[in-house]
């Protein structure tokens, strides 16, 4: 090249071209099928990390039977296999790494799914499907397609947790607008790369309008010694209730029986049915049987769950059943209080060298408990008797040591022994029973309190010379005195007392009596009038007949201070009253009185504000596999707090206590693929009152 310039010349400059200093390749490892064909490209780069063009480049397999490269640098596979291929330019070169394997085969873990429900009713469970290549080259490009049979479609999701495998297909039937029948379809789920494919049968039978029993799992294996236990959702698949639920064993026949119990936490869905595998009388080994849910009610398919237990062989085990045992006798009593303790081998092979040594409390009394084995060897009998003689009313407390072969040896029984005083008696009858007037209808009555063991007396009336009684007051111990009042015009009534204990009751006192002048009398104003909320829109209004010759009680009502009216006339002696068609959360009052042809009573009033209206249209807005979030609508205008509720195997237990006005609530404490039920209370003081229920599968 002549470089001229006006002052220096021209002088000549030589270039030289730029040398290769490494080939890069991509991709440097890729994973082929047999058959498939791959791209590599190759790019020379100058020291300074240029790319450099123009470079002859040669490509070359390591192994050509498992893998060929063409000039162009396109990669065959021809068998499984690892091959090295090499592109070398200007001396120097790059290589990539090629896996060949046999082309992925979709492969699903059923063929076909199964579900049923109910018109109108919740949709089926979701189930998962597990999705494989088939042991060859990972298939990466996975899409579903859903194919309908004749008859409605759009009632299918199937949905791929990846487009990966191995992966999960979610299969949920979604029963709106469906009527009574059965659809089906055909979901595919094929690989682009592979060009294959494996399909599912899916069938939906819609039964009508009604309930439908279903178990949130077929099958239990349960695993463990002396007990196992495991649990299942029966819930109600369907429409209407799911009542009448019972769950009872079956086993194989040949096979031990009553190793297995099934209880429900209820008799009406849903509820838990909780399981209960006995293995101590079982010898290791694999046991099976089912249990059948079923409900009474006409026209329920009953369900059965397959239970597999599983019993492990042990090492001798030394248990002591109870293991806490209370005596209880009288001082002075002459039969020596006793009880026994069952003593076995909670595992296998022979537990043998049984012994037995007590030991007391300190600062106790000793040597009053008396322990023998029946035996040596267990299974055995532990005999447990206490002497009385020597001990003081109060409470004992020992150690029984039983020791043996066993690993897990010595075991404890622990003993109580409780001295009562002798036994009590009947207490001494009352004496000196009076009788006089107060006014003119009310007796004062008097006695002599001769018992010092009574702990209570009974004091009773005869308004007919003596041909029947009854009881008027129930005096305190140690009481000599008490006034009965209210009692009916121109009427000679008898009076007797007696003291009583938990033994029992004495002889009477002497008879005394009064005799009221004639007349009607005002009766007297009942007494203890209470208001109890029924629902939000009724109440129970309960109170003592304080009086003996009313002839009706009337009873008024107001709202917010506004005046009272009438609401009922009852007959005499009533005393109680429910009173409905309240507005809920809004102040009552009400005010109750006896009447007869004299005249009234004073009225008797109590208040109370009623319960908040329940909230409505609980509802699940979304759920994820750690969060459920709720929405509902508040109803009332007086509640002060909300409680959300989720239902467990002990019943509704509260999650959060809201403030007033809450509508929503999200519950992060779930777990993936798991149901749920919730419910939502509105509360004002100490009554509350329930939303309805809402059940959610998590993802």
């Amino acid at each position: 090249m002549c470089l001229c310039t006006a002052i220096a010349g021209c002088d000549q400059v030589s270039v030289s071209p730029l040398a290769v200093s490494s080939i890069d390749i991509a991709p440097r490892s890729v994973e082929i099928a047999v058959g498939e064909v791959v791209q590599l490209t190759a790019t020379p780069r100058a020291p300074d990390g240029s790319a450099l063009g123009g470079t002859p480049l040669t490509w070359r397999s390591s192994d050509p039977d498992r893998a060929t490269v063409d000039a162009a640098g396109r990669v065959t596979g021809i068998a499984p296999g690892a091959v090295a291929v090499t592109v070398t330019g200007a001396g120097v070169a790059g290589s990539a790494a090629i896996s060949v394997g046999l082309p992925g085969q979709v492969s699903l873990g059923t063929s076909s799914l199964d579900f049923r429900g109910a018109e109108g009713g919740s949709d089926p469970t979701a189930t998962l499907v597990a999705v494989d290549d088939g042991g060859g080259v990972t298939l990466t490009d996975l899409e579903v397609e859903i194919v309908y049979q004749s008859g409605a479609s759009g009632w299918l999701d199937a949905t791929l947790a990846s487009a990966t495998a191995p992966t999960t297909l979610r299969v949920q039937p979604r029963l709106a607008a469906l009527g009574t029948g059965t659809y089906g379809a055909r979901v595919s789920v094929r690989s682009r790369r592979s060009g294959s494919s494996s399909d599912l049968a899916v069938t939906l039978t819609v039964a009508p309008p009604g309930p439908d029993l279903r178990l949130s799992a077929d099958s239990l294996v349960l695993r463990g010694r002396p007990l196992a236990t495991g649990s299942v959702d029966v819930v109600n698949g369907g429409t209407g209730p799911l009542d009448g639920l019972s769950a009872t064993p079956r086993y194989r026949a040949g096979g031990p029986t009553g190793w297995l119990s099934a209880t429900l936490s209820g008799a009406v869905a849903p509820v838990t049915l909780n399981v209960t595998a006995d293995g101590r009388t079982l010898t290791p080994g694999r046991y099976e049987a089912e249990v059948l849910v079923a409900s009474s009610r006409p026209g329920v398919s009953s369900r059965l769950l397959q239970v597999v237990y599983v019993v492990d062989s042990l090492p001798p085990t030394l248990d002591v059943t109870p293991a806490s045992v209370t005596l209880v006798g009288a001082q002075g009593q002459a039969a020596a209080p006793t009880s026994t303790v069952q003593v076995r081998n909670a595992g296998d092979g022979v537990l043998d060298g049984l012994g037995t040594s007590v030991s007391y409390g300190s600062g106790q009394p000793s040597g009053w408990l008396t322990a023998r084995l029946s035996g040596t060897t267990a299974p055995t009998t532990l005999s447990l008797t206490a002497g009385l003689a020597g001990l003081s009313p109060g409470t004992y407390d020992a150690s029984v040591e039983v020791r043996g072969s066993a690993a897990n040896s010595p075991r404890f029984v622990a003993v109580r022994l409780t001295v009562q005083a002798p036994a009590a008696t009947v207490p001494a009858a009352p004496s000196g029973l009076s009788a006089s007037l107060s006014g003119t209808s009310a007796a004062q009555l008097s006695w002599v309190d001769n018992a010092t063991t009574e702990t209570g007396q009974e004091l009773q009336r005869s308004a007919d010379g003596g041909a029947s009684w009854t009881t008027v007051a129930t005096p305190a111990a140690n009481a000599t005195g008490h006034t009965d009042p209210g009692l009916a015009a121109a009427t000679t009534f008898l009076y007797r007392v007696r003291a009583c204990n938990a033994v029992g009751c004495s002889g009477f006192s002497n008879t005394a009596s009064v005799t009221t002048p004639g007349g009607p009398t005002v009766p007297a104003a009942p007494t203890g009038l209470t208001v109890a909320p029924v629902s939000a829109t009724e109440v129970d209004l309960r109170w003592t007949d304080a009086s003996t010759n009313e002839t009706r009680y009337e009873v008024e009502r107001r709202t917010q201070g506004g005046a009272f009216t009438p609401v009922a006339s009852l007959p005499p002696n009533t005393q109680v009253y429910r009173d409905s068609g309240l507005a809920a959360g809004e102040p009552h009052e009400w005010q109750v009185r006896a009447c007869n042809a004299a005249g009234c009573s004073a009225w008797v009033g109590v208040g109370v504000t009623m319960p908040p209206v329940p909230p409505s249209n609980l509802v699940v807005t979304s759920a994820t596999s750690s969060q459920v979030d709720l929405q509902w609508v508040d109803n009332s205008t007086n509640e002060t707090l909300f409680l959300v509720q989720r239902l467990t195997a002990a019943g509704w237990q509260t999650l959060t206590q809201l403030p007033a006005d809450s509508t929503t609530y999200a519950d992060t404490s779930v777990a993936p693929l798991t149901v749920y039920f919730y419910r939502v209370a509105a509360c004002a003081t100490s009554w509350c009152t329930v939303s309805n229920a809402v059940t959610v599968l998590t993802p």
